[in-house]
């Protein structure tokens, strides 16, 4: 008959005592990754969402600019045409502009004293522009410019 061997443990040492401290290691360390990664994903997404409002206010801004700069040469063709022009509200839709915005150009012209120096053939004109786009938007822009331009009698060549 063979010899049975029984082999006893001790109950103060489990018998993988050496591998239950690294499973709850590496499961701390793998929480500690995908919480930084985590963090990193949501800043790099906030990073990425103020950059995207930035480029749109910018784009904004600029869309701005040129219809001010629009209004300037509207009000200077409509005083070649009409010295007596006194200025426009100018709607533009959202469609003439290649978006989803529609846009606002206020055209006033005025009148401004003669400089005595000069020849009585021509009459200075403030052109005061002011633009606005989105229209009705909390986040609209807008742009101011004032130009003065002396508007030529039908006698007097053009420049």
């Amino acid at each position: 008959m063979r010899k049975r061997t029984v082999v006893r443990y001790s109950r103060s040492q489990p018998v993988c005592a050496a591998a239950q401290p690294r499973r709850g290691t590496i499961l701390v360390i793998a929480m500690m990754c995908l919480l930084i990664m985590s963090m990193l994903s949501a800043s790099l997404l906030r990073i990425a969402l103020v950059e995207r409002q930035h480029e749109r206010s910018q784009g904004q801004h600029l869309q701005t600019h040129w219809l001010a700069e629009s209004g300037l040469q509207l009000a200077a063709l409509q005083l070649r045409q009409n010295p007596d022009y006194e200025g426009e509200v100018w709607e533009i839709a959202a469609s003439e502009l290649g978006g989803t915005s529609a846009g606002r150009v206020e055209i006033k012209v005025e009148q401004v004293a003669a400089d005595e120096s000069k020849s009585g053939k021509t009459s200075p004109r403030r052109i005061h522009v002011r633009a606005e786009y989105p229209v009705n938007s909390p986040q609209r822009k807008q742009v101011s410019r004032v130009i003065v331009r002396p508007v030529m009698t039908p006698a007097d060549p053009q420049p």
